[in-house]
């Protein structure tokens, strides 16, 4: 039997009851998947916010090779950068030198749609590896290569928010309004200490070579 808006009341008790609870765990879905729903960000750098990779004293490094970015976010208003975790969202670098790209009106895992988080970008050289390693945020590097930090940035994550209205644009996090200003450089880190074998070794050849100076000098 079919029940109109009109035949609400008079239906059956039993009828009604499962109407009530189907309405119901309808709208504790919809409610949860908007809650959980994944914001938007555009993943690239511009010509204006190049990356550039730098030696110890500064100077440029011609950024051959392979390079890894990934975008890490945090509550708003934090400023410890280890504080800030993965977003699960990678770039690489192009075959322009300094730019770099992710992709767009990509999902961020845990930056739920409309949300305001602070965000920042870390960049490697693939000589660390090609997955983001949360202790390099310490200064705990288990081999040698390039490494850096942008600043921190704040915006909210685009997406669907009302199926019923427009969706909010996708954050750029570079450029535009919220997006980061400038670029950013990667340094040397984990540059390896000499090992006690090697300082023996590098001892022992100059002991060698004084004995034969002096040896040479003896008349």
């Amino acid at each position: 039997m079919r029940i109109g808006s009109g035949d609400f009341h008079s239906a059956p008790a039993g009828v009604v009851k499962l109407m009530k609870k189907r309405t119901l765990i309808f709208l504790l879905g919809l409610g949860y998947t908007c809650a959980v729903a994944q914001g938007w960000v555009n993943f690239m750098n511009s010509p204006s916010t190049l990356f550039s990779v730098k030696n110890p004293d500064g100077t440029d490094v011609v950024p051959n090779g392979t390079y890894y970015f990934s975008l890490l976010a945090a509550p708003t208003g934090v400023v410890d950068f280890s504080q800030f975790t993965l977003t699960g969202l990678y770039a690489t670098n192009q075959a322009t030198a300094g730019r770099f790209f992710g992709g767009t009106f990509l999902e961020a895992p845990s930056w739920p749609v409309g949300t305001a988080k602070a965000f920042l970008i870390a960049g490697w050289s693939a000589s660390l590896g090609s997955a983001w390693n949360s202790l390099w945020l310490n200064g705990d590097f288990s081999g040698s290569g390039f490494f850096g930090l942008s600043a921190i940035g704040a915006g909210v994550a685009g997406g669907i928010i009302d199926p019923n209205r427009p969706p909010l644009p996708p954050l750029n996090l570079f450029g535009g309004s919220a997006g980061l200003q400038s670029g950013f450089s990667l340094y040397p880190v984990g540059i390896p200490e000499p090992s006690i074998a090697a300082i023996i070794a590098v001892g022992i050849v100059l002991v060698c070579c004084g004995g034969r100076r002096r040896t040479g000098t003896v008349f």
